[in-house]
């Protein structure tokens, strides 16, 4: 189902923007309904949607935390739903309406994503996914690794840490892409008649990270001066570093595991942002 649905999404790309409501678009947001909007007003919207749109991009919680092992292998579909802040509070348009063509953002941010997965040596792991940013012309490209600090004993949790990257792919106007670090911790809880064979495994999981969303215009400095709107970093070692763009994370989910069938469900929460919800199905080899 959701191989269909990513599929009829990007062979529908065409010229025309009316087809792609969902699109970010920052030129529109110098004007709202015909009136000129000043430059501080579009400052604060434009920093809202790229903290948001960096929370949602950033990789989501999708695998329990016991790595594949040297020979595993892993291919799956993702969908992952995010709130984003488009309904108008009081009479003042929220920040995704200012950059909306049409000024009809959805509240909604859906983002299905095809996932591959590769146990290494030494409890590592590496992955990768490419998503589909629901009804826009945008697509993200992600990539982790995750290294099992202790895995695969029975009296206590399995604990990894995990290092990604997500990038924005297809928007004119704006350049982001969000790295990722976390620490998570889990168990798998084996039952069935045979152990070991007819067995299905229940894996709960949680954990805590951070985000590093950056983002920049794709525009000459004069037309970002007169917009109102520059490059972010939530990076230390950046001239465009600012802290409210290095949020925590917190997450915590499920896997159901049936000999080679997987399914997954999790929330995850970045701190003063937004929440996601991230449903996945797919086959561990």
């Amino acid at each position: 189902m959701l191989s269909t649905l990513i599929a009829a999404a990007l062979l529908s790309t065409g010229d025309a923007r009316a087809f792609f409501p969902d699109d970010i678009s920052l030129s529109s947001m110098a004007s709202f309904n015909e009136n000129p909007v000043d430059a501080e007003d579009v400052n604060l919207a434009y920093r809202e949607i790229v903290r948001e749109m960096g929370a949602a991009a950033a990789n989501k919680p999708g695998a329990p935390v016991e790595t594949l092992g040297i020979n595993g292998f892993g291919v799956g579909l993702d969908s992952s739903i995010s709130f984003v802040s488009a309904d108008i509070d009081g009479t003042d348009p929220s920040s995704w309406q200012r950059a909306h063509e049409d000024n009809d953002p959805s509240g909604i941010m859906w983002i299905p994503r095809i996932v591959v997965q590769k146990g290494l040596p030494i409890s590592l792991e590496v992955g990768g996914s490419v998503g589909y940013v629901g009804f826009s012309r945008q697509t993200l490209l992600s990539g982790w690794g995750r290294w099992g600090l202790l895995e695969g004993y029975r009296k206590a949790p399995d604990i990894n840490i995990q290092a990604g990257y997500s990038g924005l792919v297809g928007n004119e106007e704006l350049e982001l892409g969000v790295m990722d670090f976390s620490f998570n911790i889990g168990y798998s809880l084996p039952f069935g008649t045979i152990a070991g064979i007819n067995e299905t495994k229940f894996s709960p999981y949680g954990g805590i990270g951070r985000l590093y969303i950056h983002a920049a215009p794709r525009m000459s400095e004069e037309d970002q001066e007169d917009l109102g709107v520059a490059p972010i970093s939530g990076f230390k070692d950046a001239d465009s570093y600012d802290e409210e763009f290095r949020p925590l994370q917190v997450h915590g989910g499920f896997q159901i595991t049936k000999g080679a069938f997987q399914f997954h469900s999790a929330m995850a929460y970045s701190i003063g942002t937004l929440s996601s919800v991230n449903l996945g199905l797919g086959f561990v080899y």
